[in-house]
């Protein structure tokens, strides 16, 4: 048997491990292994879950991305129209109090617009964190290449 889940938006292959009898599941497009085992298909579920979850932890904080652009994956990922994605952000922070913006009430802004154009799903707003931490270690590296 060889089936496919969604798991928090994210695929994951399903097989029977032969020894032990069990479900086996198994994340597609990850930049790393996560694999799940269960004795029924909805405690698979449960544990995809977690384990995808421990996953994405780990790579949020050795600063890793976690997926990756294999051609399966690109398939399954969400995509952002950038044209609406920008005007929803422009029209947000104009609204705001000029006087009183932080850095926190962009960021806020900029995670309401991708939510509202992407969903809710878990997965999606660890990708997002991931994208802005990875940003700043970016402009981080370029300003150590300058300064050196």
């Amino acid at each position: 048997m060889s089936n496919k889940i969604v798991i928090d938006g994210v695929h994951a292959n399903v097989t029977v491990d032969q020894e032990s009898g069990q479900f086996r599941g198994e994340f597609i497009g990850l930049n790393g292994g996560a694999d799940f085992y269960a004795d029924n298909l909805q405690a698979l579920e449960i544990e995809g879950r977690r384990s995808l979850k421990i996953y994405i932890a780990l790579g949020k904080e050795k600063g890793l991305p976690c997926f990756n652009d294999a051609p399966n994956h690109k398939s399954i990922r969400t995509t952002v129209n950038i044209d609406e994605l920008l005007t929803t952000v422009r029209t947000s922070v104009q609204a705001l109090p000029s006087n009183d913006l932080e850095l926190c009430d962009l960021a806020n802004e900029l995670g309401i617009a991708l939510a509202e154009l992407v969903g809710l799903d878990k997965s999606y707003e660890a990708e997002v964190l991931s994208g802005i931490k990875h940003g700043f270690d970016l402009v981080r590296r370029k300003k150590d290449l300058v300064l050196v």
